[in-house]
């Protein structure tokens, strides 16, 4: 992989200054500009066509969101960029929202230039450095220690959102991390209730009994409230209106055929 195009956009231009000292400090990244409104960070993606675009949610004439949703209508757009978003503001709701538009990665604000960097690295699968860990950092998105598990969390994440699944819930965490386990062995889920339950709630400091509700939980929410398109379109005939919802096993056995048939 080559160098990858940066772009940032932040009414505040200290932010600017600071992410551009370290992304030009990073041989693996080239800063192509900076935008202090989203109409101006429109142009930039246009015209510079970013791999990454680091979108603050608040900023004036067009806010992140708004943005985002022009830049997918947009047929002249050459090149669609990642959007790693930030914001100062958050709720459980602006997270659920942001993923169902696609964004890669949520980041709240303040945080470490040299951080964000390393996580824009992670995003593609490229080497990174790893930083010390600091206890102020505040996340919200799970980002592993792998660029390839990075990746791989963002497109179970994405079909979690698609079937309606919200990230408030804490099934929704949970499920995250049952499918990543099953996937890495198939073996947890001949043995769901000793094995992988115990992990999930080992990882997540709760117990295998709440796994399970949490689990069941989520996915009657996907069930009663969800899209039955994106059941369709994600499961095929593996799932009917028939037989009703899936159990929480089949439903993490579906999930990982799904991805393992999209790698």
């Amino acid at each position: 992989m080559g160098v990858l195009q940066v772009a940032v956009a932040d009414c505040d231009p200290a932010v600017h200054r600071s992410l551009q000292v370290a992304i030009q400090r990073d041989k693996q990244l080239n800063f192509v500009g900076g935008a202090c409104d989203g109409a101006e960070a429109y142009q930039l993606i246009k015209q510079k066509a970013p791999d990454i675009m680091v979108l603050d949610l608040v900023m004036p004439k067009i806010d992140g969101f708004t943005l985002i949703e022009q830049i997918k209508q947009d047929k002249t757009i050459r090149k669609m960029p990642r959007f790693i978003l930030t914001t100062s503001a958050h709720n459980d709701q602006i997270m659920a929202a942001a993923f169902r538009m696609g964004v890669s990665y949520f980041l709240l604000k303040p945080y470490d230039p040299k951080m964000l960097a390393n996580r824009v690295k992670q995003l593609t699968g490229m080497e990174w450095e790893p930083e010390r860990e600091n206890q102020d950092e505040k996340v919200c998105a799970a980002v592993t220690t792998s660029g390839a598990e990075a990746e791989f969390e963002i497109v179970i994440k994405d079909m979690l959102h698609q079937l309606g699944i919200p990230a408030h819930l804490r099934g929704y965490r949970y499920m995250v991390t049952a499918i990543r386990a099953a996937m890495e062995d198939d073996e947890m889920l001949e043995c769901v209730t000793k094995v992988l339950y115990p992990h999930v709630a080992k990882e997540h400091g709760s117990t295998a009994s709440r796994v399970e509700r949490a689990l069941r939980h989520a996915i009657e929410v996907a069930w009663s409230r969800g899209s039955i398109e994106a059941q369709d379109r994600l499961f095929g005939h593996t799932v009917s209106a028939r037989r009703g919802k899936p159990t929480n096993s089949e439903f993490i056995a579906m999930m990982s055929s799904c991805i393992r048939c999209r790698q």
